[in-house]
């Protein structure tokens, strides 16, 4: 099998979760959009915390600083 072949092999089997993501990365950003940061902001904070349930929940406490 060549790197081409792996590499085209990894990306398919990785597409379901890739798919599992999208829902939470849009629910995310509504949230974040709707507790009034900016989108730099919410791009900043979702590249920087790193757990999916820790950004819906630091949301509250970034506005309080």
């Amino acid at each position: 099998m060549t790197k081409k072949e792996e590499w085209l092999a990894g990306t398919r089997s990785a597409v379901p979760i890739m798919l599992g993501y999208v829902p939470v990365g849009i629910a995310y950003g509504v949230m974040a959009r709707q507790a009034g940061l900016n989108t730099w902001q919410t791009v900043l904070m979702s590249l920087t915390v790193y757990g999916g349930g820790s950004r819906r929940k630091e949301l509250p406490r970034a506005l309080l600083c």
